[in-house]
């Protein structure tokens, strides 16, 4: 017959997920901050602050769950914040 490969809802994880997205956020700033030099600066600077911001969130759930750094977590996720909030003051200015 066919074979199916059934997945364990309890070993599945968002570790390699996690992960995945991280790189490819990462591959999104590195091509922002190659358009940020042909576009207009102040279209492109929300969206790198942006992108930073939620990478820096990924990285502090990564270094929690997958690399086990408590205190990397709290930097990761002060610095997120920072770049949220510097990001609103970037489009309300």
């Amino acid at each position: 017959m066919h074979n199916v490969e059934i997945i364990d809802i309890k070993s599945f994880s968002f570790k390699h997920i996690s992960l995945k997205v991280q790189l490819f956020l990462i591959g999104a700033l590195i091509v922002s901050f190659i358009v940020y030099f042909f576009v207009d600066k102040n279209i492109m600077m929300p969206i790198i602050y942006g992108l930073l911001s939620l990478i820096m969130f990924v990285m502090a759930y990564n270094n929690k769950e997958y690399f086990k750094r408590k205190y990397m977590t709290w930097v990761y996720l002060v610095l997120g914040f920072l770049l949220v909030i510097s990001t609103a003051v970037e489009i309300i200015w």
